[in-house]
């Protein structure tokens, strides 16, 4: 990960800390941007996970709290998509038959597939939100990002030192919760507990905790057993909560909800490893689309991403890392009428002039190493 000395211990610190202090709030560490409105629009979703976005960025030195994230681009984009430069998800793409798409909605299970194509983590000042008139942006605004999705982390919402570490490490995460303010929430001291084993209809961002925080804050007849409380930036404005945050208890049975396929996300908190958009030149990739689905592969199969380098001139282009990447290699193949190409069992990749002919392991092995990386085999 990129940042000064600083941020890199303190990183190391959240993934080994085994003693977690009983109260933070990354918001009082100049790590999260200023809380937002979401009126009047069911867009909690991009709102959830953008600013998570900036606050990864923030917490690794690369931006400060006036970094600001589109999230009506974030939202417009994700239901229209547009081509890749490249010209690889050609024919893939959503499409969504309800006009209605900003009241939709979404959950970070799909928004963490959509940011992978670099769409969506634009400038607010390149698509403001429309607040008074819903208006279309240019097609050409699609790939105009400003920040690039490098890494996402995901764990149980009843996993609660993991999700503590998460937001030490990044700042905060996106998390889902079922919204009910009449019944569920203490407008006094802005308070929220949901004791009902049920499904998710919002999305807000955790920034901190308190284990302290006492039962007697719940709404009175239905109140946690035990105290402690999740510090949440949500998208309702400065005048909800206690200046737009709330705290969620531990308890809340809508973050613990577990439902019986493993598939459903509902559950899950997420945490976005974002980097400025000028790490990468090129993404080359197939899938449009920012669907969660799977499909049954036989014993004994295999599938591969064949990719073609296009992006510079005269297809000429090579990865030059920051630091060693270690790559497991399923198979290298090297065919001449497709040269320069490749094929690795591996999120990163190496494309050299180098590989334009027929090449044995061990010579691919020799080319990739100079190129600053780690080599093993599967």
């Amino acid at each position: 990960m990129e940042g000064d000395l600083q941020t890199d211990t303190l990183e190391n610190n959240a993934k080994r800390a085994t003693v977690l202090p009983s109260r933070y709030n990354a918001a009082e560490h100049d790590l999260v941007t200023p809380v937002k409105d979401q009126n009047p629009y069911g867009t909690c979703w991009a709102f959830s996970a953008l600013s998570a976005c900036e606050t990864s960025m923030i917490r690794k030195g690369l931006q400060d709290t006036s970094f600001d994230l589109s999230e009506f681009h974030f939202a417009y984009f994700f239901f229209h998509t547009q081509e890749d430069a490249l010209g690889g998800t050609a024919g893939d793409c959503t499409l969504l038959a309800d006009p209605d798409y900003m009241d939709v909605g979404g959950a970070d299970a799909c928004t963490m597939f959509a940011l992978s194509k670099w769409t969506g983590a634009a400038a607010e000042s390149l698509a403001p939100y429309p607040y008074e008139q819903l208006y279309i942006p240019s097609s050409s605004l699609a790939y105009q990002d400003v920040g690039h999705l490098q890494n996402v982390r995901y764990v149980n919402g009843s996993d609660t030192a993991s999700i503590k570490r998460l937001i030490l490490q990044y700042g905060s995460v996106s998390v889902p919760l079922c919204v009910n303010l009449k019944k569920y929430y203490s407008e006094s001291t802005g308070a929220y507990y949901c004791n009902n084993n049920t499904g998710t209809n919002h999305q807000l961002t955790i920034v901190g905790w308190d284990d302290d925080y006492s039962t007697a804050n719940f709404t009175s007849g239905i109140r946690p057993s035990k105290k402690g409380a999740w510090i949440a930036k949500n998208s309702y404005g400065e005048d909800f909560g206690n200046d737009g945050y709330i705290y969620i208890s531990y308890q809340d049975n809508s973050l613990n909800h577990q439902k019986k396929s493993t598939a459903d996300s509902d559950s899950l908190v997420f945490a976005y490893d974002m980097e400025n958009s000028d790490n990468y030149s090129h993404n080359y990739q197939y899938d449009g689309s920012a669907s969660c689905t799977y499909m049954p592969i036989p014993s004994g199969s295999s599938l591969s991403n064949v990719f073609t380098v296009s992006g510079n001139p005269n297809g000429q282009e090579k990865l030059s890392p920051s630091k060693p990447v270690k790559l497991r290699i399923q198979a290298v193949t090297v065919v001449p009428t497709l040269a320069p190409m490749m094929t690795l069992m591996a999120c990163r990749s190496v494309i050299s002039p180098e590989l334009t002919k027929p090449t044995t392991i061990m010579q691919t092995q020799s080319i990739i190493k100079k190129y600053g990386y780690e080599v093993s085999y599967k």
